[in-house]
């Protein structure tokens, strides 16, 4: 959200990339309470939170098909 913010930016999309012996869909959980806690920051700094993705390779999962009711 930093950096965000130093570029002023009013719209985020974060990414992680998977380490090499964690699954996308395992990563994507395990963020879960990362996201929800810039979902709630966001809007208090005029920031529109749009995503969380996780990349493997070829593979995505993004957090916003996950939770489509968290957005």
């Amino acid at each position: 959200m930093q950096r965000a913010l130093a570029l002023h930016a009013c719209s985020l999309i974060t990414v992680r990339l998977a380490g090499a012996d964690v699954q996308p869909d395992r990563q994507l959980l395990h963020d879960g309470a990362l996201v929800q806690a810039l979902l709630q920051a966001a809007p208090l700094l005029a920031v529109t939170m749009h995503d969380h993705v996780v990349l493997k390779g070829r593979r995505w999962r993004s957090f916003r098909h996950l939770e489509q009711q968290a957005w």
